[in-house]
């Protein structure tokens, strides 16, 4: 999962890695997309999701390769929380992947990232910036986020890793 922050400024380093490391599937989040962006990177498929407000701010992508058999969701386009979300089998096991920013000035309480994380159904896999404050991501404070999401992470016994970008 990778921040863009404006996706365009790294085209060309992104067609760069997805094929010198032969990668089927990125994650991006703050694409900072609209409704008019033009986006496209051959031999793949571009899920995304937009801010609310159709502004180049936040917003979210999946880029899979174009060979892969996938199923879209319908994108998640609220102002705290944008997510660009698909379906796809492993080892004949339907697994939703869904990717998310959620930016900071929006407050979010429990029952909304419940509701989301539910919404994904029983197995998933989820790229996001949270953007938390917490000891679990290394930060020396917490942030109002930063006490939600740990609390869900117990209740549901979610399984997480901090800091994976490439």
């Amino acid at each position: 999962m990778r921040n863009a922050n404006d996706l365009f400024n790294h085209m060309n380093e992104l067609i760069t890695v997805l094929n010198d490391k032969r990668i089927n599937l990125a994650l991006i989040s703050k694409t900072n997309f609209t409704t008019h962006t033009k986006f496209s990177i051959p031999g793949y498929n571009i899920i995304t999701s937009n801010y609310t407000d159709n502004t180049t701010h936040a917003g979210a992508a999946i880029i899979i390769r174009s060979s892969l058999l996938f199923n879209p969701y319908l994108s998640v386009q609220e102002n705290y929380l944008q997510g660009a979300i698909l379906t796809i089998k492993l080892n004949h096991t339907p697994v939703t992947i869904a990717v998310t920013y959620f930016p900071p000035r929006h407050k979010i309480i429990l029952n909304q990232y419940e509701h989301f994380f539910n919404s994904l159904g029983h197995y998933f896999i989820i790229g996001c910036d949270l953007n938390t404050k917490n000891q679990f991501e290394g930060c020396h404070t917490t942030n109002p986020k930063g006490h939600i999401l740990p609390q869900l992470a117990n209740l549901r016994k979610y399984s997480a890793l901090a800091h994976l970008q490439i």
